[in-house]
């Protein structure tokens, strides 16, 4: 009778390890947003700005995921590297609201998969060295009628991962173009170069600066000169770059701008050297011109001051440059060669930068006040 017993609590206890482990199982699988992120720089963290984006979103978005899982060519750590990248994905599927749908397929050879990444301009690569087959890691997003891709996700990227799908998202489910403005002292829209003078000729035009064609890809981008006496009253947001001479008018609809809610990126100079190569050299017989920029008239009151007319020098940043003086290399305490601990790896602009040349930097002081 007493084997019996045993037998019988025997077999309970394993149904009862059994049930335990359906639980936790069940459990787990309705909890899937609970992720840890063991990586130094947290790249599959969500960032609050794409959260917010997910959040705002209005349209269904399907994520379709294409890599050669199966493939004899693929090496472990692409196979690792995708791995991540699906973590990733499905942190936006998960954070999205419902919005976002991911969809994974290992487009194999002469297969309907893998006819569907041609058509959506996927690239394959061949990355074994013995013929094997194309390997195909890239990442589509449709919505509605709307599709964009990435044709194939470079593991030296990897710190802009999510920078890239956002874009993504953000490029298939733009309903309407939001206008940007662009104030500028500099030739970054492009146009005719100065008329030389004695030195050989000119380009036909100034090439538009990279930075402002990136900006036309998504928004309505609109030329602001720096002596009209307001900006235009349906503006989204605002980029400043080096201003000079801006009038008191245009000065007090910026801050208007500002005080309605506006955005505002600004970029100022103490000591601007594309500006020094863009002034017209008949001009410089006269003295030196002025080629530093600065807001303080408005940032003042906002409590941030940038040291106008001075450069920040440091003594480890130092950059090696030729003198000119039968060949002899001096440090310049400020033009900053910058590396390692001192660019920022938390930001998504400049995690993947290994080297930053900083020629005569500018300084600011004081706290931002509240609102600001």
């Amino acid at each position: 009778m007493a084997s019996v017993k045993q037998s019988v609590s025997g077999t309970a206890g394993v149904f009862i390890i059994l049930g335990i482990i359906v639980a936790a199982n069940i459990i787990i699988g309705q909890v899937r947003a609970i992720r840890i992120d063991c990586t130094s720089e947290n790249l599959y963290t969500l960032s609050g700005g794409t959260q917010t984006m997910l959040k705002g979103l209005e349209r269904d978005v399907t994520l379709k995921f294409y890599f050669s899982k199966s493939s004899e060519s693929t090496p472990v750590h692409l196979k690792q590297y995708a791995q991540r990248i699906r973590d990733l994905l499905e942190e936006y599927e998960t954070h999205s609201g419902n919005r976002i749908m991911l969809e994974t397929s290992d487009p194999k050879p002469l297969s309907d998969a893998e006819e569907w990444a041609q058509k959506y301009g996927l690239t394959s690569q061949g990355l074994s060295m013995f013929g094997g087959a194309p390997i195909y890691l890239g990442l589509v997003a449709v919505s509605g009628t709307r599709e964009a891709a990435i044709p194939f996700l470079d593991p030296g990227v990897e710190p802009q991962l999510e920078y890239m799908v956002t874009r993504l998202v953000h490029e298939v489910t733009l309903t309407e173009r939001p206008k940007v403005g662009i104030l500028s002292s500099l030739p970054v829209m492009g146009g005719p170069p100065r008329p030389p003078v004695g030195g050989p000729p000119q380009p036909p035009s100034e090439k538009k600066w990279t930075v402002i064609s990136q900006l036309e890809d998504f928004y309505d981008v609109v030329n602001i000169q720096p002596a009209q006496a307001s900006l235009p009253s349906d503006l989204t947001a605002l980029v400043i770059i080096h201003p000079k001479d801006l009038s008191d008018d245009m000065l007090f609809s910026i801050d208007q701008f500002l005080l309605r809610g506006g955005r505002i990126m600004a970029f100022v100079d103490p000591l601007c050297m594309v500006d020094q190569s863009n002034q017209n050299p008949q001009f410089q017989q006269f003295g030196p011109m002025q080629n530093g920029s600065d807001l303080n008239k408005l940032s003042q009151a906002w409590g941030i001051e940038l040291k106008a007319g001075k450069v920040v020098g440091d003594l480890k940043s130092a950059t090696r440059v030729g003198s000119g003086d039968g060949g002899q290399v001096d440090r310049m305490l400020t033009w900053l060669s910058l590396r390692g601990e001192q660019i920022n790896r938390s930001e998504v602009t400049t995690s993947s930068l290994e080297f930053v040349m900083m020629p005569f930097p500018g300084g600011f002081s004081g706290d931002a006040v509240e609102g600001v």
